[in-house]
């Protein structure tokens, strides 16, 4: 049941996106996180995190994107395997990362 729980609330999320109602995503997508760590998704916290991540950064909340950025990098090079596409995602993490801690 949780694991449906998390396909719906993917799909609300994004919903929500798609609706420029950033806040509401936040609340959805910290849900969908506390079931996946329920469920022991452990592959899937890096990404979850970073979608957290960029969320927080749509409403402008800087402390929230760099914890969670860091979270998500973190938790993508767990499950990171030498030269494939996730090396390029996580080194564009971590240049988005740097770009944020040095915004004003």
């Amino acid at each position: 049941m949780r694991r449906e729980k998390i396909r719906e609330l993917r799909d609300k999320v994004q919903e929500m996106i798609d609706k420029s109602h950033y806040h509401k995503a936040i609340k959805l997508q910290r849900q969908l996180l506390s079931l996946a760590i329920k469920e022991r998704l452990e592959p899937h916290y890096g990404e979850y995190y970073w979608v957290l991540a960029r969320l927080y950064l749509a409403v402008r909340d800087k402390d929230n994107t760099i914890k969670y950025s860091r979270i998500a990098v973190k938790q993508l090079k767990k499950y990171q395997k030498g030269g494939n596409e996730m090396d390029d995602t996580i080194a564009d993490l971590e240049l988005f990362l740097a770009s944020v801690k040095n915004h004003n």
